[in-house]
């Protein structure tokens, strides 16, 4: 789920691409950029994918 959200590869390997893409996803929401996806980092991806769905009403 990760991977897709990120737009890489989606092999189910947390290698140096989803990683990457992870750090650079905290950079922009203005989290720490440690390339873990934790607890913020799901939250933001969160609040991320509901402000940019359409959800059709």
């Amino acid at each position: 789920m990760l991977q897709v959200f990120l737009q890489v590869q989606t092999d189910g390997i947390f290698g140096t691409e989803t990683e990457n893409a992870l750090r650079t996803f905290q950079k922009n929401t203005n989290q720490l950029a440690d390339g873990i996806c934790g607890r913020n980092s799901w939250m933001a991806i969160a609040v991320h994918m509901r402000e940019n769905t359409y959800a059709g009403y």
